[in-house]
């Protein structure tokens, strides 16, 4: 690993809840086993190595089952995403592995079978028994490291937290991000009426305005800064371009907490759009070409859904939760049915019958809708165990009393994810995969009630922690930028 490890504030501050987690990390999700911490539980002796090995699997068989793939007993477990991808990776010990076909191929991936919906050695108590038997440096080194995410860059590495951990929310809704910002309360204050000027200011944009990562900047970096600068001497010229990007996106004098989430999108897409064709000069090979009418497109659909008419948006939104729905890997029952509640939303504009619907907003069928406005109620978004979200007159209400927190997610997915770009120079079909980390659990929760601070969780664990389903997002972009704003959904 690189000299220069880069971390976020906040993480160093994340402090495991263990016990008194809400979202406990060893439900749900199969383990994966490092071969060093594998090699090590078949030498534990006694009742509890014998324990261990009972749950232990080798692609999926039970140890020391040496049947073919077809043999296998029905319903054992697959080796799947955990909380990191799986790697399959030489095995130490000289263990033997067939595959599909019978044959020996002397590399394996170990688990730990589920015992029901959890790992095996959790305790009622939410704690693990075999870290309390074993200790902490004899646990898997998936367990180790969750929920951080080390990413590996010229020069550098990045080492963050995922936001699929509650506790990671909380930090990530509470800090922000350049040492100043309003607190939550003051997101409900006044919100009406305040988005549109915002986006008009980030439209009004020079290009030089929007594009000072190209530029070196003398200017005094805040006291408190969240997000460190990525250094921009490689070798690779599209790292840099990258890194002086992102740099600028969420540096003090770029970064206001008080736009609205889809100001922040309206700036991306701008910023995306100057940006390729620079890195498809440096990496023809690699170019990916995103017309400037592509981008004219999204931004005045952005712009229209506030000035106009949001269902457009809205139905957008709801046909990407049903290919979520319809294409990804769903992990839990609960992703599944907040995918599935928010299909009966009856974006139609005309309300109702009874009088639920509101003037400006959606109709939802009978006995969805809460009482209340949203407007003088206090954004619940930093208790994991808020009541629902009460409705709001409008999604644009929502994303303007949600600013700040919103903002927060959003700065959280452009660091992430943004420098991935340098991996296949597709700087849009990033940025689509950094705002749908923020609008689609904005979304769900405005649609269905679900506080933002469960949706976000949930939608890290099943999209971040699942290469698979990261992959079908980035392809979803990868198709869709290439066609009109009419047909993208």
């Amino acid at each position: 690993m690189s000299d220069l490890l880069l971390e976020p504030a906040y993480g160093k501050k994340l402090k495991c809840l263990a016990g008194d987690c809400p979202e406990n990390c060893c439900m749900e999700w199969i383990i994966d086993i490092d071969d060093e911490t594998a090699a090590y539980y078949r030498t534990v002796q006694g009742e509890f190595g014998d324990e261990l090995r009972k749950w232990m699997r080798v692609d999926g068989r039970k140890l020391g089952d040496t049947s073919t793939i077809a043999e296998q007993e029905s319903g054992a477990e697959p080796c799947g995403e955990a909380p990191q991808a799986a790697q399959a990776a030489s095995a130490p010990d000289g263990r033997d592995v067939l595959d599909d076909s019978g044959l020996f191929t002397g590399t394996s991936c170990t688990t730990f079978a589920l015992n029901g919906t959890n790992c095996p050695f959790l305790q009622e108590d939410g704690l693990c028994r075999l870290r309390l038997t074993l200790g902490y440096e004899h646990t898997s080194e998936t367990c180790r490291e969750h929920p951080y995410n080390t990413e590996e860059y010229e020069g550098f590495a990045e080492r963050s937290p995922s936001v699929s951990c509650p506790e990671v929310v909380r930090l990530v809704f509470e800090t922000p991000v350049n040492g100043s910002g309003t607190t939550a309360a003051e997101d409900t204050k006044n919100y009406a009426g305040t988005a549109q000027s915002a986006i008009t200011a980030v439209t009004s944009f020079t290009d030089a305005q929007l594009n000072p990562a190209l530029t070196s900047s003398n200017a005094v970096k805040p006291s408190v800064q969240t997000y460190p600068d990525a250094p921009t001497n490689a070798d690779d010229a599209v790292l840099n371009i990258l890194a002086r990007t992102r740099n600028s996106l969420l540096s003090a004098e770029a970064f206001d907490e008080s736009l609205p989430l889809d100001a922040h999108i309206i700036d991306l897409i701008r910023r995306v759009s100057l940006l390729q064709p620079i890195i498809n000069d440096e990496a023809p090979e690699y170019a990916f070409e995103f017309s400037d009418d592509i981008a004219d497109q999204l931004i005045s659909g952005f712009e229209e859904y506030r000035t106009a008419d949001e269902t457009p948006l809205l139905i957008t939104l709801q046909d990407f939760c049903l290919f979520l729905r319809e294409n990804l890997s769903i992990l839990t029952d609960r992703w599944k049915h907040e995918l599935e509640e928010v299909q009966t939303c009856a974006f139609d504009m005309e309300g109702v019958s009874g009088g639920a619907g509101m003037p400006g907003m959606a109709g939802f069928p009978a006995g969805k809708m809460l009482a209340g406005t949203g407007k003088e109620s206090e954004v619940s978004s930093y208790r994991w165990d808020a009541e629902p979200e009460k409705k709001y007159p409008s999604f644009g209400a929502y994303l303007d009393a949600h600013r700040t927190v919103l903002s927060r997610l959003y700065a959280y997915y452009v660091y992430r994810y943004f420098l991935k770009a340098v991996n296949d120079c597709e700087t849009p079909v990033w940025a689509g995969f950094i705002a749908c980390g923020a609008f689609v659990p904005a979304f769900l929760s405005y649609a269905n009630g679900t506080p933002l601070m469960k949706t976000a969780a949930w939608y890290s664990r099943e999209i971040e922690h699942d290469s698979d389903n990261a992959e079908k997002i980035l392809a979803y972009f990868r198709a869709n930028l290439s066609t009109d704003w009419e047909d993208f959904t």
